[in-house]
């Protein structure tokens, strides 16, 4: 009975440090989630605003607007974790966009956001 309490107890002090080797302290630790974007149609060159959750630079490297393979940075205006400010690039042409976030962290990632901007 004392022998299955100590390997319990050696147990229950290990699992955590192994469970947690490997992650990353740089990594982001939430997902940045667009849920609006204003004005969801926008001439180039002019600024649009999309909000949502960790948006802020912490989370966000950059932002892109995506078109099948076709990918175009934009500009960050501001940056918050609730709203993030963007300018539409003068060489996108007028079409449908949506909208995909590169994260931070060692290892970063594309996220295609559930939104579209169309560009005029």
């Amino acid at each position: 009975m004392l022998r299955a309490v100590i390997v319990s107890i050696i147990v229950l002090l290990f699992v955590p440090a192994v469970c947690g080797a490997g992650k990353d302290p740089a990594a982001p630790t939430v997902t940045p989630i667009m849920k609006s974007v204003d004005p969801d149609s926008a001439k180039a060159g002019t600024d649009a605003t999309a909000a949502g959750s960790n948006l802020d630079a912490a989370q966000i490297a950059s932002v892109y607007l995506s078109q099948g393979d076709l990918m175009v940075k934009v500009k960050v205006v501001s940056q918050t974790d609730t709203e993030l400010k963007f300018t539409v690039p003068d060489t996108v042409k007028p079409g449908r966009y949506g909208i995909t976030v590169l994260t931070t962290g060692k290892e970063p990632r594309y996220i295609d956001e559930p939104l579209f901007i169309t560009v005029e």
